[in-house]
């Protein structure tokens, strides 16, 4: 293992938080890796064309910041791309946490986690459910997951001055 490994914030979370923490970044990297959404035929593609994920998030991002510009709000695609920065937040709240810090963080980072897969499920109630492919689901995961992993740690974790010998009556 290398020296700046075993100094590093990561090497000090618990197996199980580490874990998820990959889980989560491998769902959500693969998530921009394959289609997300089935475009239909169109002139340039007879059989219908796919959006990946990296260019769905692109275009969520584009729309929702151009829509802000323009003081035209499209809440589809702000509250829809939404989840994209929380997932991070999450995640690096967790990943850099230190021992006596690891139950708070992982508070927060579930509740962006959760607050992250309302924002995720909006495409699902927007009608075009039947559109979305492997990739949207990938990256709906990877907000599940964070979720989870963020709660789980938060209540696993010991608090450092959580200990028995500190009990006051």
């Amino acid at each position: 293992m290398p020296a700046w490994y075993r100094r590093s914030v990561l090497s000090q979370l618990p197996p199980a938080t580490l874990g998820g923490l990959w889980a989560v970044i491998s769902l959500y990297g693969l998530a921009h890796l394959l289609p997300t959404l089935y475009l239909g035929p169109s002139l340039l593609s007879k059989d219908g064309s796919n959006i990946f994920g990296w260019n769905a998030s692109m275009v969520a991002a584009a729309g929702a910041i151009g829509s802000l510009q323009e003081l035209k709000p499209d809440w589809l695609m702000i509250f829809g791309w939404l989840p994209n920065p929380l997932l991070w937040f999450g995640w690096t709240l967790v990943a850099i946490a230190r021992p006596g810090e690891l139950r708070l963080a992982g508070f927060v980072a579930g509740v962006a986690g959760a607050l992250a897969v309302v924002g995720a499920s909006l495409w699902l109630l927007s009608g075009s459910a039947g559109d979305l492919q492997v990739g949207y689901y990938m990256w709906f995961a990877s907000m599940i997951v964070l979720a989870l992993v963020g709660f789980l740690t938060a209540t696993v974790v010991r608090s450092p001055s959580s200990s028995v010998a500190d009990f006051e009556p």
